[in-house]
């Protein structure tokens, strides 16, 4: 048993569960849009096919988060289901 797997073993003793690098990026991400989508509190017109719309820029930024997401998380999943099996 290495030096790792006993940290591991001694962590989920104490209940505590580790930190993944992926994590800890997520979580930095997460908290530059929140910082961002704060410093621009300001109201902005979107403008639509048919409509505009005056909006909070923050939910702008929001929005196009939650897509950019969810497009990429769909993107992530086609791509998985493309490759041939062996």
């Amino acid at each position: 048993m290495g030096a790792r797997d006993q940290l591991e073993a001694s962590e989920s003793k104490r209940g505590r569960l580790p930190v993944h690098s992926k994590t800890i990026v997520a979580v930095v991400i997460a908290a530059l849009i929140i910082a961002f989508g704060l410093a621009n509190r300001k109201t902005v017109s979107v403008d639509f096919l048919l409509f505009s719309a005056d909006v909070s820029l923050i939910v702008v930024i929001a929005i196009s988060g939650a897509l950019g997401l969810i497009l990429g998380l769909m993107a992530s999943r086609r791509r998985g289901r493309a490759t041939p099996k062996p």
